[in-house]
């Protein structure tokens, strides 16, 4: 194994997590935004963590034991390292939030047609009806930090509202905190129908947090509209785009508004199971997934043409990603064809997406809209396939320091999801592994092979993924069923970041493991 370019943080352990809940709670998935961390569970509920820095909640001691840990590692914590600065340290569990009125699973004789609840039934006992609380199957942070969605094995999407304070014992990093330990969260919004009886596979949150897309593996898409309507819309609203006009400009409506107006929904028929779905930055357009196809949805006419032509069956997934335009450069220059870029477009009016592509290749599209106004153009730019790198220790990795080289070639793996990771990263997800990409350089940065039945941790598997800027919060998945941790793994978050890596990397001694407590 080689030393990664990115590095692993472990940000709530197994421990921490058992001091917060009981044994019979399972954690099922995540999400993460610049300050909170939420953990969705088996019993229906949502545990609200917040994010700390590790500089800001160290101590002398800890200090001293990370410096230890850093001169184990090959590093040399003296040095003055901006990155240092911005290390991911534990998270603080703030709240537990169940949904007030979320509707219950019907009743069930027979336990083992029971939904997953992280408790094994007991076969001995007579049969009897029990009314179980859906478990959390995914849930979505809204880019306002003060609502949730989350989508529930009976796929019934909600999206919850939180009650936040501001006490003066806020740290920087985290300056809301929930005013009790558990609270009841408010239903501000509810999809019951788009999903019923489904697997909701994806949720994603426009960057302004107007729309709400939620997939399921029966190939439905919703898409929930919250703008405030404009006739509801106050005077007092300004904005420059809008001086001038007697239009305001379109917002999300907040919770309070919410109760009294009901939210738009969407639905959109593909015939198979969502994969991914990735606003563009206008959150005007959906880059879609779907297991045979991909293809972008313009939300206000429903159009969707389909990127390329070439068919695919599996799990691929696409996002969009600004610095995808330097990747399709490179190719182009390196095979003489030059630049290309927007032969048939008016300059900078298109959008860049990378997409998953069976053989471990990528797709570098284009995608914007035509001189209507309302349909989607799309143009794949160049296929890339990067050439797969010495793989790196996961987290709970075997030691095979000792092993022949040949026998730690990572097993074939796909493209899977595709999540953007800071500027000039992007994370690549599938069952076998979780890789950084280098995305303006086309070039796949780290390989961290998972799936290991002897491992733990990430090595083992990664039950969720989430990302927020250049860090992604993983997870872990364990061989033991109630057992749970997080880690996070930072990844380079400008160019300069990259170069400095790059070059750490090469200094470390081969089988050097990235990894860190926080």
């Amino acid at each position: 194994m080689v030393a990664a370019h990115s590095r692993w943080r472990a940000v709530a352990e197994t421990s921490d997590l058992a001091s917060v809940v009981g044994p019979r709670v399972r954690f099922l998935c995540l999400d993460a935004d610049e300050t909170h961390v939420v953990l969705g569970a088996n019993t229906g509920s949502l545990y609200v963590f917040a994010r700390r820095r590790a500089s800001a909640d160290a101590t002398e001691d800890a200090s001293s034991d990370a410096a230890a840990r850093d001169a184990d590692s090959g590093r040399d914590s003296s040095s003055d390292d901006p990155e240092r600065d911005d290390a991911e340290g534990a998270l603080r569990f703030l709240t537990m939030v169940s949904p007030a009125d979320a509707p219950p699973i019907e009743p069930r004789e027979d336990p083992n047609l029971e939904p997953e609840t992280g408790a094994r039934p007991d076969r001995g006992a007579a049969r009897r009806n029990v009314t179980v609380t859906p478990a959390l199957a995914r849930v979505k942070l809204h880019p306002g930090g003060s609502m949730c969605a989350v989508a529930n094995a009976a796929g019934v999407v909600q999206v919850l509202a939180f009650a936040f304070s501001t006490p003066a014992q806020a740290d920087s990093v985290h300056q809301r905190v929930v005013s009790a330990r558990s609270s009841p969260g408010r239903v501000v919004v509810q999809v019951p129908h788009g999903h019923a009886g489904k697997r909701v596979t994806w949720l994603e949150w426009s960057a302004d947090g107007r729309r709400l897309a939620s997939g399921d593996d029966g190939g439905a898409l919703c898409v929930t509209d919250i703008t405030l309507p404009s006739d509801a819309r106050s005077s007092h609203d300004d904005s420059r785009s809008f001086a001038g006009s007697n239009q305001t400009p379109p917002r999300c409506m907040t919770p309070t508004e919410l109760l009294t107006t009901a939210a738009s929904t969407s639905v959109y028929e593909t015939g198979s199971p969502i994969a991914q779905a990735s606003f563009d930055a206008a959150g005007d357009a959906l880059a879609v997934s779907t297991a045979d196809a991909a293809f972008v949805l313009a939300v206000a006419s429903g159009i969707r043409p389909r990127l390329g032509a070439k068919p695919r069956l599996g799990p691929f997934g696409a996002c969009f990603h600004a610095r995808a335009a330097e990747a399709v450069s490179l190719e182009l220059a390196g095979s003489g064809s030059g630049s290309g870029l927007g032969s048939d477009r008016k300059k900078g009016a298109g959008e860049w997406l990378i997409a998953a592509r069976p053989g471990r290749r990528l797709w570098v599209a284009e995608t914007w809209l035509d001189e209507d106004g309302r349909t989607p153009v799309t143009r794949v730019a160049a296929t890339l396939r990067p050439a797969v790198p010495p793989p790196s220790n996961a987290p709970g990795a075997i030691e095979t320091r000792d092993k022949p080289t040949r026998q730690t070639k990572p097993r074939k793996f796909e493209f899977g999801v595709v999540r953007k990771l800071g500027d000039v990263c992007a994370l690549v997800e599938c069952d076998r592994a979780l890789a950084v990409l280098d995305v303006p350089g086309g070039a796949m940065l780290d390989l961290f092979p998972i799936g290991d039945p002897a491992a733990r941790d990430i090595a083992f598997g990664a039950r969720d993924v989430a990302t927020s800027g250049a860090k992604a919060f993983v997870l872990a998945e364990r061989p033991e069923a109630s057992a749970s941790a997080v880690w996070c793994l930072e990844a380079p978050a400008s160019p300069e970041a990259l170069a400095r890596a790059v070059a750490d990397a090469a200094s470390l001694d081969g089988s050097a493991d990235a990894f860190a407590r926080a």
